[in-house]
């Protein structure tokens, strides 16, 4: 039994609080509808307490949790914090419930700017023939579970496919490049490197006798005959 008024007004405000707390890591949880509805029970419980206020506010969010409720858990982010953002115009919102909100829709339509921030610069990377880097990218997008329901994930799922496959026919092509310039095929090798898009054929080094070692940046890399691939950086005319 409660003894003081400030033991009483202090229950209140940590039952409150923690209903609150509750609700906003609700928010956090739209895949999650197990979630929801704990934090909807235990709404529903506190919208029969006595204590002065805690019925009123937990009213507000059994209320704004059936809300929540009813959002999709696999919709894509930006959906998401639209729905969520709605909920700002419900009546008699708590200020805290209410930057909870907020800050959960800004986070929802911030993944959805990273995943297409990513696929940007995937395809940035594809133009430039960068297909190594392009994959690793999508790669790295597709298995990151917060962006799985964004919209350019599901883009992303065709894109790498695609860039895998550019990676072995490149693969292909640069055996097919390498035996042309072993046959001194010049025809050959420059069709197969414009294929290819590559700006020079590699390198053919020989030499009399077979076996001399070939040097790279200080690193020994092989001996003839040797095909190098050189970038256009490293040449000199």
């Amino acid at each position: 039994e409660l003894t003081t008024m400030q033991e009483r007004i202090a229950l209140i405000r940590q039952t409150i609080s923690g209903l609150l707390k509750t609700v906003a890591e609700a928010l956090t949880a739209l895949d999650k509808p197990e979630k929801i509805a704990n934090a909807s029970e235990q709404a529903k419980l506190l919208s029969a307490s006595t204590l002065s206020g805690v019925a009123a506010k937990a009213d507000v969010c059994v209320m704004t949790l059936a809300a929540v409720a009813k959002i999709p858990g696999d919709q894509a982010p930006d959906a998401q914090a639209t729905a969520l953002l709605q909920l700002l115009d419900l009546p008699k919102l708590d200020p805290q419930l209410s930057d909870a909100i907020k800050a959960r829709g800004d986070k929802l339509r911030g993944l959805e700017a990273v995943a297409a921030t990513t696929l940007d610069n995937a395809r940035v990377l594809g133009r430039d023939n960068k297909l190594d880097d392009a994959v690793a990218l999508l790669d790295g997008l597709l298995t990151r579970p917060e962006l799985r329901n964004t919209l350019a994930r599901a883009t992303a799922v065709q894109e790498v496919d695609e860039l895998k496959a550019r990676l072995a026919r490149r693969a292909a092509l640069k055996d097919q490049l390498k035996a042309a310039i072993a046959k001194g095929d010049v025809a050959a090798g420059t069709s197969l490197a414009r294929e290819m898009g590559l700006k020079y054929l590699p390198l053919s080094i020989e030499s009399l006798p077979l076996g001399a070692e070939i040097w790279h940046e200080g690193k020994q890399i092989g001996v003839t005959p040797f095909v190098l691939d050189i970038s256009a950086a490293e040449r000199v005319d």
